[in-house]
């Protein structure tokens, strides 16, 4: 029984702690990606200053700064984001949308761990999408780190990573597996596909 409450206290502070560092790395990026339009302005104003010098000693560079803009713009393009959920220290379900290279499975399984809702170790096996239902495989250590939760951390951890991969990869239904098995918590078997929880 004392070791329930102190497993719940530590997942508590956890949580609350992976929280509040996830919301700051979040406040983090808008700042980011002004400095980042910051110096795309200023590296445009600069390649404007250069061309008008380089006119005036008859050299033609026009075509070098919208090979630089064109480039400038397909990096830009290629961010996206993905809908993470975490969980408050009231146990509340909250969405953020975080800011990522590429959309992948792997790559919100990271922003997952970077908010400690699922272990750094662990990892995406693969995910397979078909018509709105979508199987994911993840490493043992997922599993592991599933099987040592008490009964409302294991809902909020299943909660989060079903709805995070539904709303991110457009799914209606998900089924978990760890390592092309079913995935068994101490407390239930996840078998069946699942849909978003509220």
């Amino acid at each position: 029984m004392k070791r329930k409450r102190i497993l719940a206290v530590l997942f508590f502070v956890i949580i609350t702690a992976v929280w509040g560092g996830c919301a700051t790395e979040q406040r983090d990026e808008p700042a980011a990606a002004e400095n980042q339009e910051e110096n795309l302005d200023d590296s445009t104003e600069e390649n404007s200053d250069n061309e008008q010098e380089e006119m005036v000693s008859g050299e033609e560079t026009e075509e070098d700064g919208n090979k630089e803009s064109a480039e400038t713009s397909g990096e830009q393009s290629q961010t996206s984001t993905v809908t993470v959920y975490t969980v408050d220290s009231a146990e509340e379900l909250q969405k953020q949308e975080i800011v990522v290279d590429e959309k992948t499975p792997e790559a919100l399984w990271k922003v997952l761990a970077n908010c400690a809702v699922v272990p750094a170790e662990s990892q995406v096996i693969s995910m397979q999408s078909d018509e709105g239902q979508i199987q994911l495989d993840v490493s043992s250590e997922f599993g592991e780190f599933f099987r040592s939760l008490g009964t409302s951390g294991e809902q909020n951890v299943i909660s989060c990573v079903v709805n995070s991969y539904l709303d991110t990869f457009n799914g209606s239904r998900i089924k978990i597996t760890e390592e092309g098995n079913v995935l068994v918590s101490g407390h239930k078997e996840y078998a069946d596909f699942m849909e978003k929880t509220n």
